[in-house]
């Protein structure tokens, strides 16, 4: 039976052999649709050998397009330009795929220690991870060996800097503590005390004057820490005796 897309014109175009001439079914069996031979296609050029796409990369890298355009635009992949894109050698593809695989970001090893990325600068700046000499700049350059080795080791070093902080902390709050009780004046119940500057105040002297004095032993004080207090019935006379003295008329 005749293909349906064969018409009588085309038949009566085809050239047969006058000896042995062949059926119509035998001269268009290596037809396609259209009438050309079969596996006859003028847009689709064979792919070399050892050649893959940017998609099939992308597979083996498991990453995206995107990603696999940087790295061959920056050069960490060789291209081959092939119609409107490229193609990329298969070996050099793997190779790179193994290298990503033994190299990691800081980002990614912060991930796998499952710690801030802080960290990971810290342990990179003490030697505990190898980093990557010949590193990109958009590589990663951290060995994946190293920082599974240090996220092993990384909960004992999370607790002891864990009872550090909790260490540190107590000394703030007991120092803290300490500087409150230093600014607080003599605990004697007999008396009320005053401080440099409300002692200055009621002298009617600035406040470097009363620690001059008090320098000079013209006015008692006690230190409490680093700061001076002065009793308040004392200071009440002195301020009592200049006001007297200034008031006194002069014969």
């Amino acid at each position: 039976m005749l293909a349906p897309q064969v018409t009588r014109d085309r038949l009566r175009g085809l050239s047969l052999p006058r000896r042995g001439r062949m059926s119509v079914p035998t001269a268009i069996r290596g037809c396609g649709r259209a009438g050309r031979p079969v596996g006859h296609n003028r847009g689709v050029s064979a792919q070399p050998r050892g050649l893959i796409d940017k998609r099939a990369a992308a597979q083996i890298l498991g990453a995206s397009l995107d990603s696999v355009d940087r790295w061959s635009s920056e050069g960490l992949l060789k291209r081959i330009a092939s119609g409107r894109g490229y193609l990329l050698y298969e070996d050099e593809v793997r190779r790179f795929a193994a290298e990503r695989h033994r190299w990691v970001s800081r980002v990614t090893a912060a991930e796998i220690v499952d710690c801030p990325v802080h960290v990971i600068e810290e342990a990179v700046r003490a030697g505990l991870i190898e980093t990557r000499p010949d590193a990109h700049r958009r590589q990663p350059g951290l060995s994946r060996v190293s920082v599974e080795k240090f996220a092993k080791e990384w909960p004992k070093e999370r607790s002891r800097r864990q009872r550090r902080a909790a260490g540190e902390a107590v000394a703030r709050e007991r120092e803290r503590e300490e500087r409150a009780l230093r600014r607080l004046p003599p605990q004697d119940g007999n008396d009320d005390w005053l401080g440099v500057t409300e002692a200055a105040r009621v002298l009617g002297i600035s406040r470097s004057g009363v620690i001059r004095q008090i320098h000079d032993e013209r006015l008692p004080a006690t230190r409490v820490g680093d700061r001076f207090w002065l009793r308040r019935s004392h200071i009440e006379n002195v301020a009592r005796a200049r006001r007297a003295s200034r008031a006194k008329p002069v014969v």
